[in-house]
């Protein structure tokens, strides 16, 4: 190890954020699509706190689980389709309940007052990202996002 440099570099440019959990909590939005796409299946409902510990890794994921906790399996036809309905009801209202983790707004715009760039990276597509951002008033703040390019991630 070369202890001729210090850790952290002490010319910081920029500070990458992940946005659900660490910026946001945008469990009730995610939650909302999440139910409606199981009432189109005649399925009940999941309470928030269950689909918390359901979310990661993005849709596709989500609605397997949810469906498991079901004991729900689909064909592979009905099952594109319900993933595409659950992109449609999260894209339509991804902001609508969504909330900023105390301190966030304060943090990020003293880091860009300070001249840092502040970047999000997100498992969410990026025009839902986008939407997500400009709904906690945070864009203006943010200088690049980086979200999922499938849409289904």
């Amino acid at each position: 190890m070369d202890r001729s440099r210090s850790f952290p570099p002490p010319a910081c440019r920029a500070i990458v954020f992940d946005l659900d959990g660490t910026l946001a909590d945008t469990a009730s939005d995610i939650t909302a699509a999440l139910n409606l796409t199981l009432s189109e299946l005649d399925l009940p409902p999941h309470s928030e706190d269950i689909v918390r510990g359901m979310v990661g890794n993005g849709l596709a994921k989500l609605l397997d689980r949810a469906l498991a906790r079901h004991d729900s399996i689909l064909e592979e036809e009905k099952q594109d389709a319900a993933l595409e309905r659950l992109f449609s009801h999260y894209a339509a209202n991804p902001c609508e309940r969504s909330t900023l983790y105390p301190g966030v707004q304060e943090t990020l715009s003293a880091l860009h007052n300070a001249g840092l760039a502040c970047g999000v990276f997100t498992n969410k597509h990026e025009a839902i990202g986008f939407d997500v951002l400009e709904g906690l008033g945070i864009a203006a703040l943010v200088r690049t996002l980086c979200g999922a390019n499938d849409r289904f991630l």
